[in-house]
């Protein structure tokens, strides 16, 4: 069945258990249509906005806008960056990876949640 959703979130079933880390990562949809950690320097489908178990009903911000994330290693303010390991955000240095935003604000450490100006695809490094 189709659907349409203009204001997102948007929800599917978590494909993984995304409790004790998964919010404010990278994740993107599997064949299944389920939701699920996005690779390493790859497109992800949005930003997981709640810590769902596997199964359960994952909210997806997917639409451009300013969102929380967790950065996987030291990010400057202002750099653009790409999915890292476990859907963290990593600064895009690695050729061939994905700019999928630009912080926000302050930046931040691994484990540090920073906000980013995220678009699904802002272009290849």
């Amino acid at each position: 069945m189709a659907i349409r959703n203009t204001d997102g979130p948007w929800s599917a079933p978590a494909a993984v258990d995304f409790s004790s880390a998964g919010i404010h990562t990278f994740v993107s949809l599997n064949s299944s249509g389920q939701v699920a950690q996005a690779g390493v320097g790859l497109k992800p489908f949005g930003l997981l906005d709640n810590s769902p178990t596997a199964g359960s009903q994952a909210r997806v911000d997917y639409l451009p806008g300013i969102y929380k994330v967790i950065a996987g290693g030291t990010i400057a303010a202002g750099a653009d960056v790409t999915v890292g390991a476990n859907g963290k955000a990593i600064a895009a240095v690695t050729s061939g990876g994905v700019i999928v935003g630009t912080v926000a604000a302050n930046g931040g450490v691994a484990g540090d949640v920073i906000s980013i100006a995220f678009s699904r695809f802002l272009g290849t490094i």
